[in-house]
């Protein structure tokens, strides 16, 4: 029997897959011969992930604790968004002096994704410090953090993240012993660390050990019109969408009566169940990046109306 809650949890699905850059599509120096990826195919690549098996060996629990932060007590939101007043982060802290890393989730991702997760699990596990952050695009960090409610200009997402690094730094100033400050971020939150990294270099409250850029744009413009254009491979045009959706769903529900859990090796299954094509592969992937786009603009819409 189907879980009441599959739909929902379909959707959310749907709206995490990776959105990678145009350098991760367009690369072709790595190669599975010389890195051990399982599957060659990018497309599926980069709608399955990273199948049990190859995955690191990471803890399963790590003491991370979910934070609020009062950006601008000023700020009267809208009615519409009255509970996005508190920036939402997390923390994941040694019992010993450590360095610590500020991670910075990808276009439209929130603190605790998976992808995030994952990598605030390797890190402690590596011996950090650990500081979540949502992606400047998250509509949590927009009606909290951002400052003119706009965000996508480079520089002033960087002055966003900034100025939340340093609050989140004084609480936790005198609590725990930092022996380095680092950052890093994967996709979007690659090209936003690059630009704090800049601001850091003039402001200098944290001068950075590291700065690790993990799958950057490499043309920010470029990545996010070629997410946009896989729309325009869902069979039939963008107006078959509620079609395309559908077949998903059965494919999806098939594989979910087995596996009850939506997961790296459940998106593979449910990807061998529906044998798509590259095309449709690509369209699910441009209807992913068309639904956090649609709710950043949403959420910017409403706070500058």
């Amino acid at each position: 029997m189907i879980n009441a809650n599959f739909p929902q949890r379909l959707f959310a699905g749907l709206c995490t897959l990776l959105l990678v850059s145009f350098a991760a599509f367009a690369s072709a120096t790595a190669t599975v011969e010389n890195y051990g990826y399982p599957i060659q195919d990018r497309f599926v690549a980069t709608v399955v992930g990273t199948p049990e098996g190859y995955e690191a060996e990471l803890p399963k629990v790590i003491p991370t604790k979910k934070r609020w932060l009062d950006v601008f007590p000023e700020r009267r939101l809208p009615d519409l968004i009255w509970y996005g007043q508190e920036l939402i982060y997390s923390e994941t802290l040694q019992d010993r002096p450590a360095p610590l890393i500020f991670l910075i989730a990808g276009t439209g991702a929130a603190y605790n994704g998976g992808k995030n997760t994952n990598m605030a699990k390797a890190f402690y596990k590596a011996g950090f410090h650990v500081v979540s952050l949502s992606s400047p695009t998250f509509p949590n960090f927009v009606t909290s953090a951002s400052k003119t409610g706009v965000v996508g200009h480079a520089e002033r997402d960087a002055e966003d993240l900034y100025r939340v690094m340093e609050m989140i730094w004084k609480r936790l100033e005198g609590k725990i012993e930092v022996t380095s400050f680092n950052l890093t971020g994967y996709s979007l939150g690659a090209f936003n660390s690059a630009y704090v990294a800049k601001l850091d270099e003039q402001r200098k409250s944290f001068n950075f050990r590291k700065v690790l850029l993990i799958n950057p744009p490499v043309s920010l413009y470029n990545s996010i019109s070629l997410l946009d254009r896989m729309t325009q491979n869902i069979p039939g045009g963008e107006d078959n969408f509620n079609q395309f959706f559908d077949k998903l769903v059965q494919a999806f529900s098939k594989v979910y009566k087995e596996e009850d859990e939506i997961g790296g090796d459940f998106l593979y299954q449910a990807y061998r169940a529906m044998n798509l094509q590259d095309e449709e592969l690509a369209a699910l992937i441009g209807v992913s990046f068309r639904m956090s786009s649609a709710s950043l603009v949403f959420t910017s819409d409403v706070m500058t109306d």
